[in-house]
């Protein structure tokens, strides 16, 4: 068994962290605890909403107010206070393996407890590290091959992202180092989605094409682009519905796209209730968000469990896992046309594509994501086990 000791800043703010812990902890093959390094002001904030992430059954969860705003803005000194915060809390020695969830928030300060103590550490990479310290801190992208480098393992969380970072970002001389260490580990899907999967039966070529979108009205997430096509669509004759769920900085321009078609556009406001969001999904045909910038997207999941093909975009989130066509189709996130496009060969090909969402999404159970996990633990001990011989 081994003493595992999970780094990861976004703990509060999302529940896929949360979800993978609770999951080991239910194996109980390695020991839990989970370090949330937070600015001062996001304790207060969590405080005065009522915010307990620390009751996971199995797993001791630190929440700590490690630095305030202004060293967001000062990457290494952000990284060495956070560092020298966990060496006052926690004996670095009993430490077998440090796992961090985030490459340079989180592998930065690992990197430091592995050049000081020999502690060794896996680390995740998401749409951060590639698509924003990587892209826009060329200052920091040695350090960021150096955390790499010293790394065990490489999490990728989307398939398609481990193929830009390598072959944009790595020196070819590296290539194959990386290459060895990565591993593709997806998010997982919350368990409510998984009971109520949805087997949907051939649909109707005389119904209105029914589109939705679920997620935050912000530039990322494209809704401009889903608007575009959409006119497309209408002006090829379709009788097409949109309905867009979520909110977000870009709400008017949304609440804009929608007065242009009042009678076949909808817009929502969040919908917390998993079972209302789950009317929304099973009202619609077609899942449609082709995000500029995405780690992951939970929504596609929940979207396949009620048998929606999907638009998603090129070279980010889900891209990598599927086949083009088999659950939906990976598109140019500003190309509308391209977009219009796949949905009519999504039509063409319609109950097939539903059957394939339904059956692929249960591969993304979180018992079966946390038995990935389990057994990149396992390895890495019995790879300890064999140098220390």
């Amino acid at each position: 068994m081994m003493n595992i000791f999970h780094i990861c800043s976004d703990f509060c703010s999302n529940t896929v962290y949360a979800e993978l812990l609770s999951e080991l902890s239910i194996h109980a093959n390695h020991s839990h605890t989970m370090y949330v390094p937070i600015e001062t002001k996001s304790l207060k904030w969590m405080r005065v909403r009522g915010i307990d992430s620390s009751k996971i059954d199995n797993v001791k969860v630190i929440i700590s107010n490690d630095f305030n705003r202004f060293y967001r803005l000062m990457y290494h000194r952000k990284r060495l206070k956070i560092a020298a915060r966990i060496s006052r809390q926690i004996d670095i020695n009993k430490l077998d393996l440090i796992h961090a969830h985030f490459l340079f928030s989180a592998g930065g300060v690992a990197y430091e407890f592995k050049k000081k103590h020999n502690v060794r550490y896996v680390s995740a990479i998401r749409n951060t590290d590639l698509n924003y310290f990587f892209r826009y801190a060329p200052h920091l992208r040695n350090f960021g091959l150096k955390i790499m480098n010293e790394a065990e393992k490489l999490i990728f969380i989307s398939a398609a992202h481990k193929e830009t970072l390598i072959t944009k970002y790595v020196p070819e001389k590296m290539q194959h180092l990386i290459r060895e260490k990565a591993v593709s580990i997806p998010n997982g899907i919350n368990i409510y989605w998984l009971q109520n999967i949805y087997l949907r039966t051939k649909r109707k070529s005389s119904n209105p094409v029914r589109l939705l979108f679920v997620g935050e009205f912000t530039k990322n997430k494209n809704t401009r682009t889903i608007f575009e096509a959409y006119r497309i669509l209408r002006s090829r004759g379709w009788d097409a519905r949109l309905t867009f769920v979520g909110d977000g900085p870009d709400a008017k321009s949304v609440y804009r796209f929608a007065e242009e078609f009042p009678t076949t556009i909808s817009v929502y406001p969040w919908i917390k209730s998993k079972a209302d969001l789950l009317e929304k999904y099973r009202a619609a045909d077609i899942f449609v968000m082709p995000s500029i910038k995405e780690t992951f997207g939970l929504v596609f999941l929940e979207a396949m469990s009620q048998g929606l093909p999907l638009i998603y975009t090129k070279g980010q989130g889900i891209d990598g896992y599927f086949q083009q066509g088999s659950v939906g189709f990976a598109c140019r996130p500003y190309d509308a046309r391209e977009i219009a496009d796949r949905i009519n060969d999504i039509l063409k090909n319609y109950s097939e594509i539903s059957i394939n969402c339904t059956n692929a999404v249960n591969m993304f159970s979180w018992a079966k994501i946390a038995c990935q996990h389990e057994e990149m633990y396992d390895s890495i001990q019995q790879e300890g086990q064999c140098q220390s011989k």
